[in-house]
């Protein structure tokens, strides 16, 4: 019966199926936990008890829109309320860079569960896997997971206005549509975003705060005065003041700070006129010319940086200690000169994102040439500490390929290995085609991303670029060459292997065994699983299974994931094909143990290999509820993942297992899905393994005519 079972043989890349629109997550990196921080209430913050009133009633409804162009004070106000509110709430600061919809849901996943903690973790865990469920899985399990809890939650989604990308409306308004009574959801935005506003505002679900509304009265603006600046400022003047700036609550700050040292405010005031983009243009240089020349330069130099910490603007700075960066940020926070603090214990800060743009248009006009040493010094800093991400895109924005191209370099292989597909890609698309095959590394890191492309890409190109490359070096270390011709060949035998050409794979792996040094584990633990498994595939069990032990040992060294998963498997499956169910037993345990064990890689691979190779040893035991439980299990991560052969090798086994139960018409489906599966293959074996079974079904149902066509 088992003989029949596709063997999973490759690492094949996943697949987008024709039922599944799966999505791709693209971030190594830790999530910044600074996203979640509700800021504090500012000193001097002014009452605003109007408008509390109206946010409270809001909460009736699904959705409150706070919309309002830049530095009206939408942040500060719903950070106010919600400062004052016993409702459990969650607080995402939005970037451009939640445009990455796998990104977006990722967050507002974990944003839900720092209210309540029970919320999203089988969202979070789907998308923590190389090709996560359709959209509509994720959401749908977020949803319910609110539903299903009796307490009220406050969303609130800060800077919406910087997500563009219509995907990521759309999973939005799929949320929208499907929101919990228990769900209360808070946008703050400069612009209307492109959801369905006048169908919530014909249901009466949704609140609106507009500029309009959060202006500065000129009450508020005395109060304003008052409590922020210490200024005693004529009514009159104040009127004025309030009605040249529309009520704009940056206008009044940069005003205040303007107005500090002036002996003549009225006569200030009174000359005080234009747009708000003019108003800030000039009140900007009014401050900074205020300050000392020394905090000028740090504002500009720093203004670089999207995010900031002492030791990083010492960097930047070029300080010879920490002291003054940290003695400046102080400065700069006592003084309220737009920034704001990210964490709690006032380690990371921002500036004001409207107040950072002007910084960096100033910076433009000053020190133009200061500007690329400074993201270089960031880039530097960046790297020092793992944050590779950030340490790629200050030396993209520093213009230094050369930079670029060594970070790519030295991490875009690991990545692979442990399922990062899409940020391997996404760095290297940062790098032109012609750097990218002057360097050996570089081509072959381009070679592997394309292998697991869907469809695969063009493989072959990319590994003769690295042979070129090498070959036209001037200075070769012999050493160094022959391990990434190992790596070229190692590819290759892949590659040969889909194909299904078991001699050459065999002269190819053999090959690439003889140029790798023994330290090259990556190299070892690929070649060395590709010919267990054709080992297994010809009958020779004892080479095969010394081989799987020596895969599986310098898969798990390397962290080479994505072999590991094929090796525990089907090393399992070998030894319970030979009816050593109780080794194949424990090598999924060793399975899921290893992936539970890490917690910075992504485990799934393996955890549903290790699924549903329990079902199936379940299924040799005659344990049928068990092995339904853990093949549909195994076969419903598979498919988040895309994992096309480890979906047919289990839908084969659940076909069988119906024909045990007497589900005839179960078993045809299970196969009729597995046919169709098939369709995506690359393997050249994989159609006549399933008709086989689908054959041997024919005649133990006792129809002849559909087993002999």
């Amino acid at each position: 019966m088992d003989t029949c079972f596709p063997v999973y043989l490759f690492p094949y890349p996943p697949v987008s199926l024709s039922t599944c629109f799966p999505i791709h997550l693209s971030m190594p990196t830790p999530l910044l936990q600074t996203k979640f921080y509700l800021p504090p209430p500012r000193t001097g913050l002014v009452a605003r008890p109007r408008l509390l009133s109206k946010l409270n009633g809001g909460c009736k409804g699904k959705v409150t829109l706070v919309t309002a162009p830049a530095g009206f004070g939408k942040t500060t106000l719903v950070s106010a309320w919600l400062q004052q509110s016993d409702t459990a709430t969650g607080w995402l600061s939005l970037d451009a860079a939640d445009n990455d919809l796998p990104r977006f849901l990722l967050y507002l996943a974990v944003a839900l569960q720092t209210a309540e903690p029970t919320v999203g973790q089988e969202a979070v865990a789907y998308l923590q896997m190389p090709q996560a469920p359709p959209v509509e899985v994720v959401l749908t399990s977020l949803i319910n997971d609110v539903a299903a809890k009796a307490r009220a939650i406050i969303l609130v989604l800060d800077d919406y206005h910087v997500i563009e990308a219509p995907a990521v409306h759309t999973a939005l308004t799929f949320l929208l549509d499907h929101l919990p009574p228990q769900l209360h959801l808070v946008l703050t935005s400069r612009a209307n975003p492109p959801l369905p506003l006048a169908r919530l505002r014909g249901r009466g679900e949704l609140s609106e705060l507009r500029a309009a509304d959060i202006r500065f009265t000129v009450e508020e603006a005395v109060a304003f005065f008052q409590q922020f600046a210490h200024l005693a400022l004529a009514h009159a003047d104040l009127t004025v003041l309030t009605e040249r700036t529309e009520g704009w609550i940056v206008g009044l700050q940069l005003a205040a700070l303007s107005l500090e040292n002036r002996a003549d405010a009225p006569g200030f005031i009174q000359n005080f006129s234009g747009s708000n983009r003019f108003i800030l243009d000039y009140l900007i240089e009014e401050v900074l010319e205020q300050r000392p020349a020394e905090i000028q330069t740090f504002l500009l130099y720093t203004s670089i940086l999207d995010r900031m910490c002492g030791p990083l603007c010492t960097a930047v700075m070029g300080y010879p200690t920490g002291d003054q960066a940290r003695l400046s940020l102080q400065q700069l926070e006592q003084a309220n000169l737009f920034i704001i603090p990210l964490d709690d214990e006032r380690y990371w800060y921002r500036y004001h994102h409207l107040f950072a743009d002007m910084l960096r248009q100033r910076l433009r006009e000053a020190a133009p040439e200061q500007i690329t040493e400074l993201h270089r010094r960031a880039s530097v800093w960046f790297e020092a500490q793992g944050l590779l991400d950030e340490a790629v895109e200050h030396a993209r924005r520093a213009d230094d390929m050369a930079r670029v191209a060594r970070l790519v370099e030295q991490e875009t292989r690991s990545l692979i290995m442990r399922g990062f597909f899409d940020t391997a890609r996404r760095w290297l698309t940062l790098l032109p085609a012609t750097l990218i095959g002057a360097r050996p590394r570089l081509a072959i890191a381009q070679a592997w991303a394309r292998l697991f492309e869907i469809p695969m890409g063009d493989v072959e190109s990319a590994l003769q670029q690295a042979e070129a490359s090498l070959a036209q070096a001037e200075e070769q270390d012999n050493a160094e060459t022959s391990d990434l011709l190992a790596e070229i060949t190692a590819m290759r035998a892949i590659m040969v292997g889909l194909q299904g050409q078991r001699a050459q794979t065999i002269e190819l792996v053999q090959a690439a065994l003889r140029l790798a040094k023994p330290s090259n584990l990556v190299v070892r633990s690929t070649v060395t699983y590709t010919l267990a498994s054709l080992y297994r595939a010809s009958g020779d069990w004892e080479t095969a299974q010394q081989a799987f032990q020596t895969a599986i040992a310098a898969a798990q060294a390397s962290d080479n994931i994505i072999f590991a998963a094929g090796s525990f498997y089907n090393f399992a499956m070998l030894h319970a094909k030979h009816g050593d169910l109780q080794a194949a037993d424990t090598l999924l345990q060793q399975a899921e143990i290893f992936a539970r064990s890490q917690p910075n890689l992504w485990p799934w691979p393996i955890v549903d290999s290790a699924r549903v190779g329990m079902g199936r040893l379940c299924y040799e035991r005659n344990e049928l509820d068990q092995a339904q439980h853990f093949l549909q299990q195994g076969i419903d991560l598979a498919t988040q993942r895309g994992n096309l052969y480890l979906i047919i090798d289990g839908k084969v086994a659940l076909a069988w297992l119906h024909q045990t139960r007497g589900e005839g018409a179960q078993a045809q489906a299970a196969l009729l899905q597995a046919t169709a599966l098939a369709a995506h293959a690359t393997r050249p074996d994989t159609v006549p393994v399933i008709t086989a079974n689908q054959t041997r079904l024919w005649l133990l149902q006792g129809n002849i005519k559909q087993a002999i066509q």
